[in-house]
């Protein structure tokens, strides 16, 4: 079975529990906001996504038997939308996911 796309704004990470849950931060990305890393990361397919690295978040999807999330990202208009793949666990990418805001920061548009 597919993992469920959350794509709204008032979409929740599905947690193992409520206190987890509220500290887990997903909840501040936008979709179609355009996002860049701030903190270097690895993903759970051992992809590495620099800091400066940025896409447009699209939804995420998330796997409770697995801690499994995963983010729908797009890096521009012309690309199909790609993912990030995160384990919520310590010893893979649990902090990444926990302090989210620290590694993925929104994009403001500046003007001239």
């Amino acid at each position: 079975m597919a993992p469920r796309i959350s794509s709204g704004a008032q979409s929740r990470l599905p947690a193992r529990d409520e206190s987890r849950s509220s500290r887990a931060g997903i909840r501040h990305l936008e979709v179609n906001q355009r996002y860049q890393i701030a903190m270097e990361f690895t993903d759970y397919d051992g992809r590495l996504h620099p800091a400066g690295e940025s896409w447009t978040y699209m939804g995420h999807g998330f796997l409770p038997y697995e801690d499994g999330l995963t983010l729908f990202v797009r890096v521009n208009a012309e690309t199909e939308c790609q993912w990030v793949r995160l384990r919520w666990r310590p010893e893979q990418q649990g902090e990444i996911i926990d302090r989210v805001e620290g590694y993925i920061r929104p994009v403001f548009a500046t003007h001239s």
